[in-house]
């Protein structure tokens, strides 16, 4: 069973609920640990807790975590003592049963490992004395200097910042919060930021608006046309753009915001990289509606809601463009910014907002240049964060801010408000040494109590009888057959496809040739009905995979495949046994590539592949029907996005079945790509299992 943040789960987060007489239990999706002494500290990251620091069972008591960073002019403090803190709950003063000083090692990257899965990347982020950082990649408004300055800041950050419980997570305007992918390795992260920062240039530097949604393209199709002046009509299709992206951005940070919620209630960060932008709404623009607007009614959140957006959004449906054209430019951006803080500041977020164009994006006067800022400076002053409105400072603030993170204190108390009102309780920390100020959790969201009952039910009900062990299923056999390749020098694979075998042969990363050295495949053949035969082929220098064909016609088979390759390193060999497959969809060729659609692909025979690359399949085409998914270890289909081509060119220029799959968002582990054809004699089924590495 996967397990996501869902909305059910904020009920109990920010407080562990303790029934009379409670075992050590959890419920499963929840951000609370219901009947359980709080989770033990990393060994590697917190002091040792002294006996009489553990918690004392109390029955219907609220348990609560308190994340708090001690700072004064030299940065952080570490040399607090339990004595020193006071804690204040609706300005009751609190007794502290926890306390912990979590101190931040600096460790090597490739001492960093990522988690086995994304549900395993969740289930640790609900660790309380895991931190959260959310790299949020908004190219709005960016130059194109100032995105080539901002990556080295952001990369570094990440390598200062993450300790080894530590988790971070990557999210770019085309993601949404269910792609949210939690890892260590900032290497990933290093690829991941560069490729995303190469795309944003060359659109910097492209002539024209080339839009990057469904929705853009609406808004382009609606009103490209809408004057007969080009120049005016992309300047007005330009402003609701740039309106839509900035509601866009704002709607995810509050989607965030309140999912993590959902998990965990300790204190997480997100440092945003954007474009600076006016809250203000733009009325003017209606002026290019075009005759069919629509009344509006106040939504929630500051969004305008619309009669015509229950209308189809097509270009023809002149009501649709004219009521999006409406809604975009009445929007109460400056509501949305202010609920965005409020839900930040209930749910312990802290937002940096990185600029790193500045000021060389502006041409206004004095009053323009302040309205412009007013939204980074309040949405990080009023969340504890830094505005750092200009490349130059990036990197040094943001040293700073991983130095004053590396370490806090975690505390925790029983709530003497014993009622479960699901009311939100605001939380004060004081410390009693002068010339130090304090930053910590603000509050939190008091259980119901139908959460109460939920939570004694789900602690006393009797544990199941374990079930019988079921045999493997084809995803697990696919699995072990990938785990036996791992390690080796040479793993050969050959499709039969037609008349024709298909040879691919993967070397070892430490065996592929130098650049300045080549090396040679050898593949002998024999087969029923086939000749036996031997060809050579060179493997180009930096090559690891190489493809070979090898037209066999009729021949019935099966065959005999020896493959060897000598390289500078040495020679290796491996073989491989072939018969004809009858199947509807035939055996699978595999490639790798890098996420651009223009990218060579590369034979893969050990499956293996990095983060940064694509998946890439070919099957024969097929007229039936087609799904593909990609699964996880638990044969639970991931919501990752399939791209499936029925009858796109293959690698030699034939027709073929295409499936696509960007790895970025997957987890360091192993995983299932299924390709299901339904029709006719109950279907079938391929599985292709492989793995993904940093």
């Amino acid at each position: 069973m996967s397990w996501r943040p869902t909305s059910a789960a904020t009920a109990l987060a920010g407080v562990a609920w303790w029934p009379v007489a409670a075992t050590l239990a959890s419920v499963a999706g929840l951000g609370a640990v219901i009947g359980a002494t709080p989770p033990a500290a990393p060994a590697q990251q917190v002091a040792a807790q002294n006996p009489q620091d553990r918690p004392v069972f109390r029955g219907g008591a609220n348990f609560v975590y308190v994340d708090a960073y001690p700072r004064n002019r030299d940065g952080s403090v570490t040399a607090l003592t339990r004595d020193d803190f006071e804690i204040l709950e609706d300005g009751v003063p609190q007794t502290l049963d926890t306390f912990e000083f979590v101190q931040v090692p600096t460790f090597a990257d490739d001492a960093r490992r990522d988690p086995s899965s994304v549900d395993d990347g969740w289930r640790q982020a609900a660790d309380p004395h895991s931190r959260l950082f959310l790299i949020y990649l908004n190219p709005v408004r960016i130059t194109r200097e100032g995105l080539e300055h901002a990556r080295r800041p952001v990369v570094q950050f990440l390598q200062r910042a993450i300790g080894p419980r530590d988790l971070f997570a990557l999210l770019t305007p085309d993601m949404t919060f269910d792609e949210l992918t939690w890892s260590r390795s900032t290497l990933s992260a290093e690829d991941e930021i560069a490729r995303f920062w190469a795309r944003q240039i060359d659109d910097a530097i492209s002539p024209g608006y080339e839009p990057r949604s469904r929705h853009e393209q609406f808004i382009y199709d609606c009103f490209i046309g809408r004057t007969g002046n080009p120049e005016q009509n992309e300047g007005i299709v330009s402003a609701l753009v740039a309106l839509w992206r900035k509601e866009l951005m704002l709607q995810t940070l509050r989607t965030v915001t309140d999912g993590v919620a959902s998990v965990r209630d300790q204190r997480w960060t997100i440092l945003l990289v954007t474009g600076g932008f006016t809250m203000d709404a733009q009325p003017s623009l209606r002026r290019w509606a075009w005759g069919e607007v629509p009344k509006p009614e106040q939504g929630v959140s500051g969004l305008l809601t619309l009669a015509s957006r229950r209308q189809p959004l097509a270009p023809g449906n002149m009501a649709a463009c004219d009521g999006e054209l409406f809604r975009l430019a009445e929007n109460d951006y400056r509501t949305m910014t202010t609920e965005l803080i409020d839900a930040a500041k209930r749910h312990n977020v802290v937002i940096h907002v990185f600029d790193p164009s500045g000021m060389s994006v502006l041409d206004g006067g004095f009053d323009y240049v302040r309205r412009f800022y007013e939204w980074p400076r309040a949405l990080a002053d009023n969340t504890g964060g830094e505005s750092i409105l200009a490349a130059a400072e990036g990197e040094q603030i943001l040293q700073r801010v991983a130095r004053d993170l590396s370490s806090y204190y975690l505390l925790g108390y029983y709530s003497t408000n014993g009622s479960f009102d699901g009311k939100y309780r605001r939380i004060q920390v004081r410390v009693k040494p002068e010339g130090v100020s304090i930053t910590a959790r603000r509050g939190y969201l008091a259980p119901t109590d139908a959460d109460r009952r939920a939570a004694e039910a789900a602690t006393a009900a009797p544990a199941a009888a374990a079930p019988m062990p079921a045999p493997p299923s084809a995803a697990a056999e696919a699995l072990a057959r990938l785990a036996g390749l791992a390690g080796r020098d040479l793993t050969a694979r050959v499709v039969l496809r037609d008349d024709t075998l298909v040879i691919a042969a993967e070397l070892a990363t430490r065996l592929a040739p130098t650049e300045r050295d080549a090396g040679e495949i050898v593949v002998d053949l024999e087969g029923e009905g086939q000749p036996a035969g031997t060809r050579r082929m060179p493997v180009a220098s930096g090559t690891r995979g190489v493809q070979m064909t090898w037209p066999v016609g009729s021949a019935p088979g099966p065959f005999r495949v020896q493959v060897h390759v000598e390289t500078p390193a040495g020679g290796v060999s491996d073989r491989v046994d072939v018969t004809r497959d009858a199947g509807l969809s035939g055996a699978p060729l595999v490639f790798r590539a890098t996420p651009s659609a223009r990218s060579a692909l590369i034979p893969v025979a050990a499956f293996q592949f990095r983060r940064t690359e694509r998946l890439h399949v070919e099957w024969p085409p097929s007229d039936g029907d087609l799904d593909a998914r990609v699964l996880g270890r638990d044969e639970a289909p991931l919501p990752l996005q399939v791209r499936m081509d029925r009858n796109g060119p293959g690698w030699d220029g034939r027709p073929a079945t295409t499936v696509d799959v960007l790895l970025s968002s997957l987890a360091t582990g192993d995983y299932v790509l299924e390709l299901v054809s339904p029709s006719g004699g109950g279907g079938e089924r391929r599985l292709i299992a492989f793995s993904v590495t940093r």
